[in-house]
């Protein structure tokens, strides 16, 4: 049973708090981590669709009458990151709002699917590859903002300096690779994987992201003092 206080509380429920934070970014993290070999390995031990030159073909392939078998999979995967990141409040109004651009456009990634065949193209500026690009730029500007304001919990140091250092090339992985995707699937005709490759390379700048985020956390301990009224969110 819960009372009111005047001042102060219980610290069990300002750790229960923080710790569903805690659980949220490892779970996005994780999310992203499986969601490509889901897709490669589950469609090629359970359905038998050949290893896909790009993650948004796994909405369609193969060609054929079982075309589309690893679709519930890949939509299903966007939509849970996409409700995620809307769900996770920033530690600035700014980095929340990003963060609730980035979800709603990976929504749209699922919501507008690529050309099929791809032979057909989608034109430059797709409803698909252009949500895809723009939910990257929005992560890639959350990384690089975060060390100026959450690190400033965290003395100068060596330690610092990593975090500002991760967080730089992460925002580097999340808009170069998703980048250089659209450039392959525009202007190279068919260059094998290596859209698969650079997509991947940007989930992991995502990934990574929401990991480093958590390890921050974890060292500035930001939300716990936060929920003790020890820090005041920064209006950016």
């Amino acid at each position: 049973m819960f009372r009111e206080v005047k001042n102060g509380g219980d610290e069990r429920i300002r750790k229960h708090v923080y710790a569903t934070y805690f659980t949220l970014r490892w779970g996005v993290a994780a999310l992203a981590l499986i969601f490509p070999w889901v897709l490669v390995f589950g469609g090629s031990v359970f359905a038998d669709v050949p290893w896909q030159n790009s993650l948004s073909a796994y909405y369609h392939a193969p060609l054929g009458a079982s075309s589309g078998v690893m679709r519930d999979w890949f939509v299903g995967f966007l939509f849970a990151l996409g409700a995620l990141m809307y769900l996770y409040k920033g530690f600035t109004q700014l980095e929340n709002w990003l963060l609730n651009i980035a979800s709603i456009l990976t929504v749209g990634v699922a919501m507008f699917p690529m050309a099929w065949p791809p032979a057909n193209g989608d034109g430059l500026f797709s409803l698909h590859g252009s949500c895809a690009l723009g939910a990257f730029v929005c992560l890639a500007l959350v990384s690089w903002l975060s060390p100026g304001y959450s690190l400033e919990l965290m003395q100068p140091g060596p330690k610092r300096t990593r975090y500002v250092t991760a967080y730089i090339t992460f925002g580097i992985f999340l808009l170069v690779f998703p980048g250089i995707a659209w450039l392959l699937t525009n202007f190279m005709g068919d260059p094998g994987k290596f859209i698969f490759s650079a997509e991947v390379l940007g989930l992991v700048g995502f990934t990574g992201f929401w990991v480093t985020k958590s390890l921050e956390m974890g060292d500035t301990k930001g939300e716990l003092k936060a929920l003790w009224g020890d820090v005041a969110k920064a209006a950016r």
